[in-house]
């Protein structure tokens, strides 16, 4: 990385993962969610993986207003930074207060939610143990190889990864073993999160489905481990809604029963949220690990060199 471009990516980091979230912590909720809008049309901020989640996603779904588009992924990613500041630090109610619909959860007791890298999503494992719901999460652990390019962001993945230990305690589970301790718990008490779009480690078992017209692959051990739990799921987001307040909305499908439509469900319920605002889809920057590549088809060499980010998983 050439010096300049490691000091611009250095100060773009320390301001949307550390200074704003700390600022955001001394000032009002609404204050905070308007100092978070205004840095979203900041075009620098960030800059690099946005542009490189565009041009991945320009491969798979039509986007009218590139500029647009950047804006309201700046916005998903900076309210992601903001929320855990506050959720950490004693602002939870802040957090809860802007995102309606959330007194849902209360039917996915003992139930599996099954989301995806969608929106600003950090505060679902806090809202599930504010109502003592035992929350269960598979994440990754943090590559130390990221602190020697960029520490800030190393740090904030710390920091998730300690969120996430705190809100699951021992049902925070990594993803190395994962498939085992999956099977031990989801029978057990508790509220259990699945982000099935994380896309398949090499050499794994996967299924394949569709998505907007192209073909993506899946982790092929979750359906079996889910149709052994017994446990009824639900299909989540929490999306960022229309224009720019930052306001969040809880989307909760209705309970279903495991089964072999799970995949095919789940495609459309992806595809959906797509074409709708491809925009709050947080892990374009790796789409090509989770799209099966077309004959002949080409992407950046940043989208080659890419891993999925051992960020939370939610």
């Amino acid at each position: 990385m050439k010096p300049l471009k490691s000091l611009s990516v250095q100060c773009s980091d320390l301001l949307a993962y550390l200074l704003i979230p700390l600022l955001s912590l001394l000032i009002p909720g609404r204050a905070s969610r308007k100092l978070v809008r205004s840095a979203s049309h900041w075009s620098w901020l960030l800059a690099g993986e946005l542009r490189v989640s565009l041009r991945q996603a320009a491969n798979y779904v039509d986007i009218e207003d590139h500029a647009q588009w950047l804006q309201r992924a700046r916005m998903v990613m900076l309210l992601e930074a903001r929320d855990l500041g506050l959720l950490m630090l004693g602002r939870q109610t802040t957090v809860f207060s802007e995102i309606a619909g959330s007194a849902q959860l209360s039917q996915a007791r003992d139930r599996v939610l099954i989301g995806m890298h969608w929106g600003p999503s950090i505060a679902i494992l806090a809202l599930l143990k504010h109502l003592d719901q035992r929350p269960l999460l598979v994440f990754r652990s943090v590559e130390r190889s990221i602190l020697c390019h960029r520490p800030f962001f190393w740090l904030y993945l710390v920091l998730s990864v300690r969120h996430i230990r705190k809100m699951c305690g021992d049902r925070a589970i990594t993803i190395r073993g994962a498939g085992a301790r999956l099977a031990e718990e989801l029978p057990r008490p508790g509220t259990s999160v699945v982000v099935l779009d994380a896309p398949p480690a090499p050499g794994r078992s996967t299924l394949i489905g569709t998505v907007a017209g192209h073909r993506v692959k899946f982790n092929a051990g979750f359906p079996e481990i889910l149709k052994a739990s017994g446990r009824n799921y639900h299909f989540y987001a929490i999306t960022l809604q229309p224009g720019d307040s930052g306001l969040r909305q809880l989307e909760l499908g209705a309970a279903c029963s495991p089964g072999d439509a799970l995949i095919e469900d789940y495609c459309r319920y992806l595809e959906d949220h797509l074409l709708a605002d491809s925009a709050q889809w947080r892990i374009w920057q790796v789409a090509g690990q989770f799209f099966v590549a077309r004959p002949g088809a080409k992407t950046t060499k940043a989208a080659d060199e890419a891993s999925l980010p051992a960020e939370q998983l939610y």
